[in-house]
Formats: C-alpha cells, structure tokens, sequence
C-alpha cells in the first residue's frame, strides 16, 4: 500500500502506531504552544482566566508525566530549580506549622503550591524547539500588550478610572506581567532573526502605555534598563571578532529602537507619581508619613527594624504582623495603615515564618541569576528571558507584592519554565535554513 513502510509482518500495525505517535506529538505541541503564548500575553487581560488556563496546562502535563506519554525535562539546572520550589513551598508550610492560628500563613501555603506546576510545565514547554518557544512566548506578549491596551482605553475613557488594572484587578500584578511583556517585546524587536518587528513595536509601546496608566512607578526602570541593556548586548556583539555573529543593524530597527526608547523616556518623565518621590521623601523626613506611599512604607521600615530582634527566628505569623504594624502605626505616627502585607517580600517572609521562610524565599527569589551563574546557557535569549522576568520581580519584591496572588505566581512560574526550556536547549540550523533546538 502506498505510504506504508516497507519492510517485515510488522509493517501494518507499525503504521497506525506511528500516525498515532505523530498526532499525540502534534497534540502536545499545540497545547504547549497555546499554553506558553497565553502565560506571556493573558494575565493582564483576562487575569485569573489566565491562572485557571495556565494551572490546567500545569496539571494535563503532570498527568502526561505520570502517564509515560510526555518525558521529564532533564536537565541539572531543572533539578536545581525543582529543588529550590520544593524548598520554598516546604517553607511556606513549616511558617504555618509555627503559626497554625494564622489564617495568612495557611493561605500562603496553600497558595505556593501553584509553584509546583514548573517541572510539568517545563516538560510540556520542552515539546516545542526551543526557538518556538521563544516565538510563541514573545507573540504572546505583543498581542496581549496590544489587546490590554484597547482594554485600557475603556477604563479610562469609558469607566473613568484614575489608574488602571485591566483583567488582573490590582495594579501592581498588572504592571508587573505587562513589564515582562515589554521586555520580551524589547527582546523579539531586537533578534535578527525577526522579520515582523512592527507586531513587537506596537507591543512595546502598548506595555509601555499600559504601564503608565496603571500608575505603578516601581516597573518604570524596566523601560528603560531594557533598551539599554538590549543596545549593550547588540553593540558587544557588534564589536566582537566573529564576523558571522554580528547583528544587521538595518535602518528601521534603528527606527523602532529610537521611537521605542523615546517612548519610554517619555512616560518616565511623564508620570506624576515618579516625580512626586523626592516631594513624598521630604514630607516623610519631616514626620508627616499620612497621605503617601512612601511615607507607609517608612512606617512599615521602621516598624521591621524595632521588631526584627525578637522575632528573627521564628516569626510571629502574617496576620499578627499586620496586626501589630497597624497598631505601630496608629501610635507612633497617627497613621492609619490597610495592609496585607510588609512591602518587601523578605520582611513579610521574616515576620510570616521566622529564617526558614526567610531564606527559602531569599533564594526563590534569586534562582534565576542563581542557575545562570551555575550552569552554561545554550543561547543569549534564553539568559535575557531569565534576568527580564527576575528584573521586573525583583523590583516588586522590594516594594510592593512579588508572590502570594495568584496572577504574580502562575505567571512567574510559567515564564521561569519557559525560560529554562529555552535557555538549556541549543538552536541548531535545519536543512530549509530554520532555526530550531536540538532536544
């Protein structure tokens, strides 16, 4: 029969095995595919839609894993990352245990748990070529950034919002996915290899407008380090010595870096609340904390240090921080504070659950440089997905809400098994002149 492979009595019931093969195989990659561009584009948008798609893509793969049918990403820097989320949710257990009175603790454990769904997402996102991968993730982005945008509009337009939150509910959330959208935009608009850069343009300066509308300062030196952090890499490798490495700096990417860039100077320098800084500083020096963010978190800074003493090894549960913080406040400085949490992901970490919890978060937190340090990368875009999404979650982390909310989790935790299924796969050249990974 025509198609059939030739061959011994085996022959026709081979066939139908591997069409069968062929098709589950095609299966898991578009749900891989599908799954990682949504992780990168949905969260702003539709927001804990996002989570709930991002969770079940999580939980098929486990059950792929379990199955036999979708093989474990193996790799040591797999191993290490899978080690340092068990160590983090362990922790987050270990603070309840301490605390079992603690409503805040139990929820934080409970919710870690969505860091689970890295080695199966891992292991679904090392379906595609890592080159793939990295398309869908930064397709993603642009198209999520765009459509946020329009979004956007009606809120502010329509809904009469001051600032804006999209689908996440929260602007904080909301500015961190979309800052992580900008830096895979930023990422796509840069890459030779990419031919439709107006798609990445337009989605970087929808991230940017998008980011600007949320009033959300913390993320706005992501706009600019970026950039330039992209400009310094394509100048390095312009200089370097092998010719066939060298980037095409043609004339409209100098365009679309130029406009992108003025773009986003443009919105630091527009946005009130980065200017009202230095006014909130001086306020804050001079005892008058009410009335502005910085002032809260002075209050919440020197709350931490007159606290820390007594209660560095075993915490005092979240609950009972805020609790105390709130009636600090109110004492020392007439200060009403409404809170959930300490600002800064290692103090709420220290009050939530003592040492344990705070250095099992210490180094959550740093396991992306962490593994880049420790282990060789297969290709530079890999590495910058890696430092762009720690860079964005750093800078929440200090200030603001890092992890504990279900879209900062489940986005970070899909976005970190992306970048390790790209950065821990080599692109190799393909017989058409593709790119794809060697798996």
């Amino acid at each position: 029969m025509e198609g059939k492979p030739e061959g011994g009595s085996n022959s026709d019931s081979a066939w139908p095995d591997a069409q069968n093969a062929n098709a589950g195989a095609t299966w898991m990659a578009a749900v891989a595919f599908a799954a990682a561009a949504l992780a990168a584009g949905g969260f702003p948008l539709v927001g804990s839609v996002a989570t709930l798609c991002t969770g079940a893509a999580g939980l098929v793969a486990f059950f792929l894993v379990l199955s036999g049918r979708l093989p474990l990403f193996r790799h040591p820097a797999i191993r290490l990352l899978s080690a340092v989320v068990l160590a983090y949710v362990g922790a987050g257990f270990v603070s309840y245990v301490l605390h079992p009175r603690d409503e805040a603790n139990l929820e934080q454990a409970l919710m870690r748990c969505a860091f689970l769904w890295f080695l199966p997402l891992a292991s679904l996102f090392a379906v595609l070529p890592a080159r793939k991968l990295l398309e869908a993730i930064e397709t993603g982005a642009a198209a999520g950034a765009i459509a946020t945008l329009v979004y956007v509009g009606f809120e502010i337009f329509i809904l009469h919002r001051v600032r804006a939150w999209g689908g996440a509910g929260n602007p904080g959330p909301f500015a961190t996915v979309l800052a992580v959208q900008f830096g895979l935009c930023i990422l796509a608009l840069f890459r030779e290899s990419r031919s439709n850069r107006v798609l990445f343009a337009a989605g970087a300066a929808a991230a940017v407008l998008c980011i600007l509308a949320s009033g959300m300062r913390t993320v706005l030196p992501v706009l600019l380090l970026v950039p330039a952090f992209e400009a310094l890499n394509l100048w390095r490798r312009g200089t370097g010595s092998n010719l066939a490495a060298k980037p095409v700096l043609d004339t409209r990417r100098l365009i679309a870096f130029a406009a992108v860039l003025l773009l986003a100077v443009i919105a630091v320098a527009a946005s009130g609340r980065f200017w009202n800084l230095q006014a909130e500083f001086a306020q804050a020096m001079q005892g008058d904390l009410a009335g502005n963010s910085l002032g809260h978190r002075w209050a919440i800074w020197q709350f931490a240090m007159e606290r820390f003493p007594g209660n560095w090894l075993a915490g005092m549960g979240q609950d009972a921080a805020v609790e105390e913080l709130q009636t600090y406040a109110a004492s020392r400085f007439g200060l009403g504070l409404h809170t959930t949490h300490l600002h800064n992901i290692l103090l709420t970490a220290l009050f939530r659950g003592g040492i344990v919890d705070f250095a099992a978060t210490l180094v959550f937190l740093f396991s992306p440089l962490l593994v880049l340090a420790r282990y060789r990368v297969c290709n530079g875009e890999g590495m910058r997905v890696f430092i762009y999404v720690w860079l964005v979650y750093f800078l929440m982390a200090m200030t603001n809400l890092a992890f504990g909310h279900d879209i900062l989790d489940h986005h970070f935790i899909a976005m970190l098994a992306a970048a390790s299924a790209i950065a821990f796969r080599p692109f190799r050249q393909t017989e058409d002149g593709e790119t794809a990974s060697r798996e």
